[in-house]
């Protein structure tokens, strides 16, 4: 990839690859470039999965899909669905 990750992401990617996990952090710390990044190396590098599912609020779509594309990480949006709060 062509991007460089910081030190806390490349260790949140190391356990990512290791174990699924909820990764938390503060807005702005590198969450979605991680989960482009985990999404992009098991299915292009490792090979380890032929999808790859991701749950976010609908306001971060757009976020997503922007770095995604920066990765270089093709996205197909079309099966995305909102679940309405009752």
């Amino acid at each position: 990839m062509s991007r460089n990750l910081r030190a806390f992401q490349v260790e949140a990617l190391q356990r990512v690859a290791q174990q699924n996990l909820y990764l938390a952090a503060k807005p702005g710390s590198g969450k979605t470039a991680v989960a482009v990044h985990a999404a992009h190396r098991a299915l292009y590098d490792t090979f380890t999965a032929r999808r790859v599912l991701v749950v976010t609020p609908k306001r971060v779509v757009p976020q997503f899909a922007s770095e995604a594309a920066s990765w270089k990480l093709p996205l197909n949006r079309s099966m995305a669905r909102t679940a309405k709060a009752e």
